[in-house]
Order: structure tokens, then sequence, then C-alpha cells
């Protein structure tokens, strides 16, 4: 028997990622989008309330300025000895979403230990992001706002050698 649109409202309420419903209850991305449709009768407070508590305060003021948070650190110094340097290059991780596959940023990672890299350098989409106006792309993400996917990112990269 599926599960009720009710049971997938109160999941989410009670801070369920759609992946985890997903997985838990063998929801099908069909059934999530048929409920997104189905409840897109919601007064614009409940959802501006139901965004807040997905967002950082961080988050939702960017969000608020139509900006994207972008880190402006400008005094990076490198140094190196000897006649080559070695780059390892990865980019579009998009880690908070449903389509990201960790493990490989595992195989990258062990290739640019292989072949001996002195630094990395990640070209972009580091994260899955929030501000996209692509009908349906929220549900394709497993972390929420840009607080949650930034930590899921984190978590994921912790577990590679500096």
């Amino acid at each position: 028997m599926p599960v009720s649109y009710n049971k997938i409202r109160q999941l989410l309420s009670d801070g369920w990622s759609l992946e985890d419903v997903k997985r838990k209850y063998h929801v099908t991305w069909d059934r999530l989008e048929a409920f997104r449709n189905e409840n897109r009768e919601e007064t614009q407070d409940r959802l501006l309330n139901k965004i807040a508590t997905k967002y950082s305060l961080d988050d939702l003021r960017i969000i608020a300025h139509g900006g994207i948070h972008a880190r402006t650190d400008t005094n990076i110094r490198l140094s190196f000895n000897g006649d080559v340097v070695r780059f390892g290059v990865l980019g579009d991780t998009h880690f908070g979403s449903h389509w990201t596959k960790p493990e490989r940023t595992l195989v990258a990672f062990n290739e640019f230990e292989k072949q001996e890299c002195e630094f990395i350098l990640h070209t972009g989409d580091v994260v899955e992001g929030w501000k996209t106006t692509r009908i349906g792309s929220v549900l394709e993400q497993s972390h929420i706002g840009f607080g949650p996917q930034k930590r899921h990112a984190a978590e994921i990269l912790s577990q590679y050698p500096e």
C-alpha cells in the first residue's frame, strides 16, 4: 500500500529528507512529484514558513537579495619546489544531489595521490545549489539549502587527505 500524502507531509515536517522518505517507504520520484503538484495550493505564508525551517538565516538573506554566496579569499599563496607542478582538477561534484556519487570523488582523489599532485583545484558546482528555477529541482536535492549542502560536502571531502 502506497504511503499517503499526509504521511509524506508529516515526515517532511519532522525533518526527513525526500531521499529518506523515498528509501524507507519505497516512494517513487513520480509519486513525490504528484505529491508536490497536489499540494500547490498552499498559502504563501505557509510556504515561506516551510522555507524558513529549511534554510539558515544567512541563506534566507542571500535568497531575499537574489545574490550568490561566494567565497572571496584573495590572499592564497602557493609555493613549490622543482620544475614540475601537478594539479588534480575536478568539478561538478554537486554534493547535496540525489544523483551525486561520492565514490567518484574517492576515485579522483586516489588518482591525484597516484599522480603525486601537489595541488587540487575544484572548478565549481561543489554543491547542488539552492537557487534554481527548474521545476522539480528541489526533488533532486538530498540536502536542501546551502548550509546543509555545505556541511554534507565538508563531511565527504574530510575523508580525503589534505
